[in-house]
């Protein structure tokens, strides 16, 4: 049955004109690299996306491997690779490098021009991005020390979680990071815990702006989830969270922080008055933003006409 399924999957992307393909980057439970194959066509029941296959990698996962197991994979399956105009990837060099990356490489292989997007939302690189490096590093480790997944454990089991760590390997790196930060900056000043960044006015201010950055970068990141959603509706969604960017460094700049409650709740207990390094933050991330999502601006015009192709 399961020979049938994959069957009638790759009858269905090759009877359509065109399809795009995503390539993920990651590692299964044995730690062993792997790259997530998927196809996205349009067929008489409307967008179809199917997972095509799960590839190990061997050795060395550089762009030429990469580009390697999926043109076999592609090959194997009988998939017509003429069909493919889009592709799109992570930013990990390996994918995006200009000479020996996946997608130049790929490209070459097709002696063609592809679409090639970046994916929709890396959050931990807009937050790095947006916060100087020291709030960055001092979130995370305490003198010179990485915070170990012990003491993130300890603070789950002192807000009572029901499922242990599993909080700490599925919703931390994935769509609840903000209200996880969160759970931890209350833990660390209500527990009676002792760090000596718990005396430093500046670590905290940064700390709550960190929670209350995330919480929002959560939001966006669960709007442009889901099945279904199509790259114009995504692309407004970041269109619309850039243009929510001005009003949050209006927000900090006037010391109002009505979107940043955390950060007023350290301001009330500590008296900060100037916000003016978290507002360059939020403006450093509103700039990286546009560079980020550049190449859908540049594609706007072409994303609108497959969503409405009649206007």
């Amino acid at each position: 049955m399961a020979e049938n399924i994959t069957s009638q999957q790759i009858k269905d992307i090759n009877s359509a004109s065109v399809y795009s393909a995503a390539c993920d980057e990651s590692k299964d439970v044995s730690d062993i690299e792997q790259i997530e194959l998927l196809c996205r066509y349009v067929n008489s029941a409307g967008p179809q996306e199917e997972i095509i296959e799960l590839i190990p990698l061997q050795g060395q996962t550089q762009g030429e491997e990469i580009c390697e197991v999926v043109l076999d994979c592609l090959k194997t399956k009988e998939i017509n690779a003429n069909h493919l105009v889009s592709v799109t990837t992570d930013e990990a060099p390996s994918m995006t490098g200009a000479h020996k990356g996946f997608v130049t490489l790929l490209q070459k292989s097709q002696d063609r021009k592809l679409l090639t997007f970046h994916c929709i939302l890396h959050q931990k690189g807009f937050v790095c991005s947006s916060v100087s490096s020291s709030c960055h590093s001092d979130s995370e480790q305490n003198n010179g020390k990485r915070i170990k997944p012990q003491t993130v454990l300890f603070i789950i089991e002192e807000v009572e979680n029901t499922y242990s760590d599993l909080l700490l390997h599925n919703k931390v790196w994935w769509l609840s990071r903000g209200e996880v930060l969160k759970c931890i900056a209350v833990c660390l000043e209500s527990k009676g815990l002792t760090f000596p960044e718990l005396e430093q006015p500046d670590w905290l201010e940064k700390l709550h702006f960190l929670v209350d950055t995330t919480v929002h970068l959560d939001m966006l990141n669960k709007s442009l989830k889901g099945k279904g959603g199509t790259a114009l509706q995504m692309l407004e969604e970041v269109l619309v969270f850039e243009h929510k960017m001005t009003v949050f460094a209006r927000d900090v700049q006037r010391v109002m922080l009505s979107l940043f409650p955390s950060l007023r709740e350290s301001k009330e207990a500590h008296n900060q008055e100037n916000y003016e390094n978290l507002q360059r933050a939020i403006i450093a991330m509103q700039t990286a933003f546009g560079k980020r999502f550049c190449n859908f601006r540049e594609e706007k015009n072409l994303i609108l006409s497959c969503h409405a192709p009649d206007h």
